[in-house]
């Protein structure tokens, strides 16, 4: 048939299974979970889920970056809306602490913050924490790097501990994952924590109104970087029926914190969630959305200080 010899070629398919400490929970994880190189696609890992109708397949990047938007084989890890699970969500907004030019957030400041609330008789309902992480592509070639999106994060929400939401800010994407996706994206190695900030503090009732005060700090360090403030609406999930409850609660907690004549003030960013796919239905995405805002003000409000201290 003078068929002419082209070389060698390869294919590696890989069976994966979860990294669990309570072995028990291993029936609820598929078994199925396979990743495959291909040699027509070297920098590509194509990741299946063998029982899912269609055989559906994805593309976990491993060089241009997980553009999860794609990853239909995920099904029930990935979902780009949030799906009814029986349970309300309810309007929430996020702001971040300003402080005044050649001044700092500090713990006294969050101390102050936190006394306001209790002289608004505000109960205190326990702590609360949420982790924002950035991730790095995992590269052989680094000259690749720039081609990849620098602000690709991901959170945890302590409203929904079984679920992981990514954000690319700069191309208006956000997706809510099971949060076991932490776990595989470990096992594929495609991306890495570059940093990894904590948001953590006091969760106060006030009537209809829930109220997180926290600090913004590295992992594993207590360096105070910035004060964030979660506003929540407890009776209404609907954004624009919510907004003026929202800015009357809002007005007079400005108004609370102002006689208190401290060196800067809160400031609330509401993003134009449309822009990222998202309803007037409000849901965890909206709230991890926000907080990508905020932690980018943060940074840049912490970089004005260090340039003005310079």
């Amino acid at each position: 048939m003078n068929g002419v010899k082209d070389g060698r070629w390869k294919a590696t398919l890989t069976f994966y299974k979860p990294m669990l400490r309570d072995q028990s929970l291993l029936p609820e994880f598929p078994r199925d979970f396979m990743g495959i190189s291909l040699p027509e696609q070297p920098n590509k890992r194509f990741v299946t889920l063998r029982r899912f109708i269609n055989l559906y397949s994805a593309i976990l990047d491993l060089v241009p970056g997980c553009y999860y938007t794609k990853c239909k084989v995920l099904a029930p890890l990935f979902t780009r809306r949030c799906l009814s699970n029986g349970k309300g969500f309810s309007k929430s907004s996020v702001l971040h602490w300003q402080p005044n030019v050649g001044t700092t957030a500090s713990g006294q400041i969050v101390n102050e913050v936190t006394q306001c609330v209790e002289s608004m008789n505000g109960v205190k309902d326990g702590r609360w924490k949420a982790t924002l992480t950035f991730y790095k592509p995992m590269l052989r070639d680094q000259s690749l790097l720039p081609e990849f999106p620098r602000d690709f994060m991901g959170i945890s929400l302590p409203e929904q501990p079984n679920k992981y939401y990514f954000i690319i800010r700069g191309q208006r994407l956000v997706l809510e994952a099971d949060s076991t996706i932490q776990t595989i994206m470990d096992k594929l190695q495609s991306y890495k924590s570059r940093v990894s900030l904590n948001f953590e503090g006091n969760q106060y009732q006030l009537g209809d109104f829930q109220l997180r005060v926290g600090k913004v700090s590295p992992a594993h360090s207590e360096a105070l970087r910035g004060i964030v403030m979660e506003l929540e609406y407890l009776p209404i999930s609907s954004i624009e029926k919510a907004r003026q409850m929202m800015d009357d609660f809002l007005d007079l907690w400005q108004d609370a914190v102002s006689k208190r004549s401290l060196p800067g003030h809160f400031m609330h960013i509401e993003p134009n969630f449309a822009d990222f796919g998202l309803g007037d239905h409000y849901t965890s995405q909206h709230t991890a959305v926000q907080y990508a805002i905020v932690v980018a003000q943060v940074i840049a409000t912490v970089q004005a200080g260090q340039a003005v201290r310079n």
